[in-house]
């Protein structure tokens, strides 16, 4: 069964990825370059790698300055990431696949560019994530690791 929802959302991704017209397609780097996006689909290949979120940490207490979140993970290695920002709707939206919600994350933080963050465990082992973004908000994603980390920076 997990095989198949992975199959059916691996290939509804394929099938969105290749069809979208809104902007660039972005690998996930292991390092911060400074390049941020209000468009586009971010991806870190296919990764075979089993993981729990275990925290969301927030950084960024200056309106001027940039802000940033972390997902930290569990185990070492991220895990196979799909993320698309939509200008439009405002929305950032990263799906983290063969990754568990641990019980105990509630995330709570004050930001000047995200007004939301909502988490969806789907099925056994696909977590989906949506971040309402304020206007005029320009993302940067990327990863690390010795701890697993994803980095999601922000700034107007």
């Amino acid at each position: 069964m997990r095989y198949l929802i992975f199959c059916l959302f691996y290939t509804l991704t394929f099938q969105i990825t290749y069809s979208y017209e809104g902007g660039d397609i972005m690998e996930i780097k292991n390092s911060k370059r400074s390049i941020y996006r209000d468009t586009g689909i971010f991806h870190n290949g296919i990764k075979d790698v089993k993981n729990v979120l275990k925290s969301i940490r927030h950084s960024g207490k200056l309106i001027d300055s940039y802000e940033r979140l972390v997902f930290d993970f569990k185990e070492s290695g991220i895990p196979q990431v799909y993320a698309h920002i939509d200008q439009g709707s405002k929305k950032l939206q990263i799906d983290f696949l063969r990754t568990k919600l641990s019980k105990n994350l509630k995330p709570s933080f004050k930001s000047h560019r995200v007004k939301e963050i909502n988490l969806f465990p789907l099925a056994d082992d696909v977590l989906s994530t949506e971040l309402l973004l304020k206007e005029n908000t320009y993302v940067e994603i990327f990863s690390l690791k010795n701890p697993a980390r994803l980095v999601i920076d922000f700034k107007n």
